[in-house]
């Protein structure tokens, strides 16, 4: 942009302006160089176009200063092959890195949203269940990188992103930033912020994933107070109140916390590494209780019940539960002499063609399937047409039951049960779209509006894996907006054997609860040949359920040998 006349522009915008220059000239086949979103001491952020596909990314570049610098510029490629290397929900993915004569440069997706840091200035202490939420995401990204041998060691709010829909991501993997400001990294020995340093970071101690604990213990803290613990800007000050200072516990700021979530801060910001938690996912297991208790406290119904139940009424308790106990039977009865009625409906109602249009897999890590939503979701009817494959009741119905008791026979009902999404309700996410054996899976699922939602794994194992709900979200509701990982906790490893398997979910106003939510060992319930009794119900629940009534996602991908 060219400067008034009359004016004067600052030396850093000239400079700016410069940088854009050259990083349009080196991306310039491929990206639009637009704004400089963001400057640190290490570097600047732009934002870009990509030209081809019209979305939008973010171009960070090392400033130029600084390239002379052999270890800051290995540390920026280290950071650049972190990225590429941890592929989880909650970590922002790298869509591209190059090194030029006048920048390094990374290239991300354009997050829609603000930091945790831009968050915390505006509205100060923030609800306990979007701290729950919040906190549990990062610890998850923070779980996956201590596994995969990566600590983070610079977990501070500017560094958590919140997108528009809720979903929760980490970035800045490995580089230190300027004393300038206290929000940002030291150079030198002592790697950190001064904010969210642990104890045994400013004593240059040996740092773990417990360092990183330490630093989120902080941040969950602020975040439930809505008051950083310690007294003090200068640096060293920090670091004497990290290492020396007990802080003031949250339940004399705000009487009303959990004392499991004071009990849980402070084990996180304990002064010895030893006296916090285990592993990551020892904190993410307490956690999850807690939000699973808040999501039960806080009923529809909008009143407030409190964990000791002190205001219940046992007796009334009991002659509730026999009333419904009574309820259901009865509804039992009635839909056992209702389903022998409808034995000549169909159970696919509309057959689909062949030339359906299915959703475009995701090109980057859980990147989700972007496709036009409408507020109002309106059934579209598909053509009616006769396929080797196409299953119906009426064909069925002649059947034994017997026959029908077999995995695949289920997945061809399935495949034809319900409408095609084509109004984009909801969409189904997962990381890659081919895997090698050993290699980890995750999945997602996000609506434009609150529904129920069931999906399903058929395996080339020949089972069939209810991926949600699960035991760690044992609700079919989802909220609009809002992203679910699956899993939402550890990882799932490909078995194989090699083959294709396919992934099918549906929404709906209504739960489609084909199977019963019991777990042994493993959170998600899995079906085989081997399960008559659990087959039979899933095909007695899709006969009991009007096909139109929900909407159908399908995503196959490959696994290899290779």
């Amino acid at each position: 942009m060219e400067s008034q006349p009359g004016t004067f522009r600052r030396r850093q915008d000239v400079m700016s302006d410069d940088n854009r220059t050259k990083l349009q000239a080196i991306l310039g086949d491929k990206y639009d160089v637009q704004d400089m979103i963001y400057r640190g001491g290490m570097g600047e952020i732009y934002l870009g176009l990509h030209k081809t596909l019209g979305t939008k990314v973010a171009i960070k570049i090392m400033i130029q200063r600084l390239t002379d610098d052999p270890e800051l510029k290995k540390r920026f490629h280290r950071e650049a092959q972190l990225y590429a290397n941890l592929r989880h929900p909650n970590i922002i993915h790298i869509y591209d890195f190059g090194t030029a004569e006048a920048f390094d440069y990374m290239v991300f997706p354009f997050i829609e949203g603000e930091t945790l840091y831009q968050k915390l200035q505006r509205e100060g202490r923030i609800d306990v269940k979007e701290c729950l939420h919040i906190i549990i995401s990062v610890a998850k990204a923070l779980a996956y990188a201590s596994e995969n041998n990566v600590i983070h060691r610079d977990v501070k709010p500017s560094n958590i992103m919140i997108e528009k829909n809720g979903n929760v991501l980490i970035a800045d993997f490995g580089i230190s930033k300027n004393l300038k400001d206290i929000e940002l990294t030291l150079p030198g020995t002592v790697l950190g912020s001064p904010k969210y340093i642990s104890p045994e970071q400013v004593l240059a101690g040996e740092a773990d994933s417990r360092s990183d604990q330490y630093a989120l213990g902080i941040i969950f803290f602020e975040m439930i107070t809505g008051n950083y613990p310690f007294q003090g800007t200068q640096a060293s000050a920090l670091f004497y109140s990290h290492v020396n200072e007990i802080p003031q516990i949250p339940e004399k700021i705000v009487p009303l916390i959990q004392p499991e979530i004071i009990n849980i801060i402070n084990k996180l910001i304990a002064k010895d590494p030893a006296s916090r938690f285990d592993d990551f996912n020892s904190l993410i297991d307490e956690l999850t209780i807690i939000q699973m208790e808040e999501t039960q406290i806080h009923r529809k119904d909008g009143h407030h019940h409190t964990r000791s139940g002190k205001n219940s009424s046992k007796p009334m308790f009991y002659f509730k539960s026999a009333l419904l106990i009574t309820g259901i039977a009865i509804l039992l009865v009635l839909e056992y002499f209702w389903l022998d009625m409808r034995q000549t409906e169909k159970i696919g109602a509309h057959s689909v063609a062949n030339n359906v249009q299915k959703p475009v897999p995701a090109a980057n890590s859980m990147q989700i399937e972007n496709q036009t939503a409408e507020t109002q979701i309106t059934p579209v009817k598909a053509e009616t047409m006769t396929t080797d494959t196409e299953i119906t009741a009426s064909q069925n119905q002649d059947k034994p039951m017997a026959s029908l008791l077999s995995v695949s026979e289920i997945k061809k009902l399935l495949l034809n049960f319900g409408e095609p999404d084509r109004s984009g309700l909801f969409q189904i996410g997962i990381n890659q779209k081919t895997f090698q054996i050993g290699e980890t899976i995750a999945y997602s699922i996000e609506a434009v509006k609150d529904c129920h939602v069931i999906l399903l794994n058929f395996t080339t194992n020949n089972e069939i894996i209810q991926l949600f709900p699960n035991r760690f979200h044992p609700e079919s509701g989802i909220q609009a907006g809002s992203v679910y990982s699956i899993p939402s906790q550890g990882s799932f490893d490909v078995t194989g054997p090699a083959g294709l398997e396919t992934v099918v979910g549906f929404a709906g106003e209504t739960a489609l609860d084909l199977l019963p939510l019991a777990f042994d060992q493993s959170p998600f319930v899995t079906v085989t040949d081997a399960n008559p009794e659990n087959l039979e119900q899933m095909i007695l629940k899709m006969r009991g359920k009007n096909p139109d009534h929900f909407y159908r996602r399908t995503i196959d991908f490959q696994i290899s040998n290779e």
